[in-house]
């Protein structure tokens, strides 16, 4: 299995934090470029799936809800349809209270896949996580 995490500090109660991104549909209020995205059921359910659209006219990259854990503040999903070969994907983003003002945001996912595709994948989803954790600093940072 390959594994793929980033990490960002923020400036920010974790409560709040969590509040943002235990929402699966609401990546697109943080993360820039995700336009057209669908929702098919609802928000916080699992087997919810978020749908999003290629610009290219490809098939849509699909992520499924598995579980969101208040108490342990992760929001967990996995890639169901994707346009490389990818095998048994989860991901998890986690929001951890550093007890001192600041909250740790992890974003991590574990995946197969060959050879080849999985230093592709590895590119793929270190640039997304890297570029999303960015968008929500600056999201923090302009409120």
């Amino acid at each position: 299995m390959a594994v793929v995490e980033r990490m960002i500090e923020l400036d920010q109660n974790p409560d709040t934090v969590w509040g943002l991104l235990r929402q699966f549909g609401g990546i697109t209020v943080w993360m820039k470029g995700l336009t057209g995205m669908q929702m098919i059921g609802e928000e916080g359910v699992p087997g919810t799936k978020r749908v999003f659209p290629m610009p290219d006219g490809a098939d849509p990259i699909i992520e499924e809800l598995i579980v969101v854990d208040d108490a342990d503040r992760v929001m967990k999903y996995s890639i169901v349809e994707f346009m490389y070969p990818l095998h048994e994907h989860r991901a998890a983003l986690s929001v951890t209270d550093n007890h001192d003002g600041t909250t740790s945001v992890l974003w991590h996912t574990e995946y197969s896949s060959d050879p080849e595709t999985e230093k592709l994948l590895e590119e793929f989803f270190g640039e997304s996580f890297e570029s999303g954790l960015a968008n929500l600093e600056e999201y923090y940072a302009s409120r």
